[in-house]
Order: C-alpha cells, then structure tokens, then sequence
C-alpha cells in the first residue's frame, strides 16, 4: 500500500516529463528554445522529427494526421516561395526560405502528428509560455539597462531623435519582439478567460502584463495597434 502511495504520489513536473515520448519531449524543448537561442532549437526540433520518423519506421505504422490548416500551411509556402523568385535576391533569399520557413514547416508537422489530446496541447502552450516569460524578463532588463540602439537600422533618428531605447530580448529586432509577444499576449488572455485554478491564473495576469510592458517598450506602432483591437475583442468576448 505504501509503495503504491508513493507511486501515485509523484510531483506534478516529474509526471509532466515521465509520460512524454522521445519526440514529444524533443518537440517541447525545440518550442522552449525558439525565442531564446535558435541552434538549440533546431537540433531539438530536427530530434524530435528523427525520433517521430524512427518510431514509424520501427512499428510499420505509417500515419500522417491531416488537419484543416495543412491547406493554409501549403497556401503560405507556395506563397513564400513565389515572393522569393520575384526578389532581386534570390540566393539569400531561398536560403532564408529553407531556413525559415522550413522551421515552420517542420514545427507545424511535428506538432501536427504529435499532439493527440487536450493535455499535449496545454503541455506546449505552458512551455511557449514559460519561454516567453524569460524573453519578457530580458527586455525589460535591457529597458533598465538602457541600451543605446541609436546605431540599429530599425531606428529613424531623423523622424524619431529622442529615442534610444528600443527592447528586443533574445530576438534581435523590436518588430519581432512585438510580434511574437503578440500572439504570447493571445495565448495568455485565452487562458485567463478560461476556468483556472487561482495560483494559475495569477501568474498568468503576471506574464500578461510583463508581455504587454515589453510590447509598449519596443515602440512598434504596428503592435500597439494590434494590442488595442485585441483589448476590445478581449472586452466584447468577456461580456458575453
């Protein structure tokens, strides 16, 4: 009785990581390091599909899940790769293609057939969020440092002499910042309005409003605007 108690008894982190599969815990590092140091992630995402191919080839089970997005996704990458033979630099640009979107590509897939229940999807959404969490925490910390920027191809002194400061954490440039702490502002105000216990949704207003403060601190217009319209989609949703 007592070994069955202890068994049970385990650390919700500790089941978090025993119940993952090889490629599903590739998978949840490579999302994990994306904002925060890209070559990590690569090698975790590039894992998990190593692992995800083995197992089918390992078992004889050749399943590929289908989604309704797979026609977006294909949408897209036609897409880019037509905006890429226009360009008046094509090298760089295939290479950027590969590079990119075939990290999105890859990401897509391999959380396509990796995700299966409620629980995976709250498994990756937690990790992003704890993620972006440090990414947060980063730029506001080069915010208190006040890093001079005034050099960076992304200010307009001429139009902007005042501004030195503009964060962008661990992702080099303030739009991108924005961007991504976008859909971080998304995910998180999803989950508020969701039913949470207390001690989770505390840190998730605390991620909130670390996420939309470093928004505002990388002064993209582009992403206040977005804010805004979220903050009014956010009210009309809370309402009803």
């Amino acid at each position: 009785m007592e070994k069955e108690q202890s068994n049970t008894a385990v650390t919700p982190m500790f089941h978090f990581v025993r119940t993952l599969e090889p490629s599903a815990a590739c998978l949840l590092a490579g999302v994990f390091f994306l904002p925060l140091f890209l070559p990590a992630a690569v090698f975790c995402l590039m894992a998990s599909g190593a692992f995800w191919l083995g197992r089918m080839i390992w078992t004889g089970e050749i399943r590929l899940h289908r989604t309704p997005l797979d026609g977006w996704i294909a949408a897209f990458a036609v897409l880019a790769a037509v905006s890429v033979s226009q360009s008046a630099h094509a090298a760089a640009g295939w290479y950027n293609y590969i590079c990119l979107v075939g990290l999105y590509l890859l990401t897509y897939i391999l959380v396509a057939q990796t995700v299966r229940t409620r629980s995976d999807a709250v498994r990756i959404v937690t990790v992003l969020l704890a993620s972006a969490a440090v990414v947060c925490l980063w730029g506001l910390l080069q915010y208190q440092a006040g890093i001079d920027v005034t050099a960076e191809r992304w200010i307009d002194g001429e139009q902007f002499p005042g501004l030195k400061t503009r964060v962008f954490s661990t992702l080099g440039n303030p739009n991108v910042l924005a961007a991504f702490l976008i859909m971080v502002v998304g995910l998180t105000t999803g989950w508020i309005l969701d039913a949470h216990p207390r001690r989770y949704r505390l840190f998730l207003f605390g991620l909130l409003g670390l996420a939309v403060a470093c928004v505002l601190l990388t002064y993209s217009r582009g992403a206040w605007l977005t804010l805004g319209v979220m903050a009014l989609v956010t009210a009309v949703a809370w309402k009803h």
